[in-house]
């Protein structure tokens, strides 16, 4: 049982956590194939799949946590890098409307540091 909802929610919270896991991993292929150029979109995929393989053989790990710690620390660790995800996709850049990278230079482009290079590089 969980420790901070009562019985009769503890299984429809995990559905929803189920979820949401489900929807997210979805949702990574799809931004991934939008965010790399196409010289590196395989290797793209491929770290980003990989990540998300690491993540889920360690999380049945992070259960053993709740003997050393106490029953609350698997939903911190969970709950915390949640956040930290959520957080970390706000510094991604926007795709929508935009087309489909086709070099490393046009997300340089996109991204300003091409400017920025070519400036220091003429001084």
């Amino acid at each position: 049982s969980c420790a901070v909802l009562p019985a009769s929610l503890t299984a429809g919270a995990a559905m929803l956590g189920k979820f949401a896991i489900s929807a997210a991993f979805a949702i990574v292929f799809v931004y991934t194939a939008e965010l790399f150029p196409t010289p590196l979109r395989n290797v793209g995929m491929g770290v980003s799949s990989s990540a998300a393989r690491i993540g889920g053989m360690a999380a049945p790990s992070v259960i053993l946590l709740a003997d050393l710690l106490g029953a609350r620390a698997p939903n911190v660790v969970f709950g915390s890098a949640g956040a930290v995800a959520c957080c970390g996709v706000l510094l991604l850049p926007e795709t929508k409307g935009r087309p489909m990278p086709e070099t490393v230079a046009d997300c340089d482009d996109a991204r300003g540091r091409s400017s920025r290079r070519r400036n220091s590089m003429s001084t």
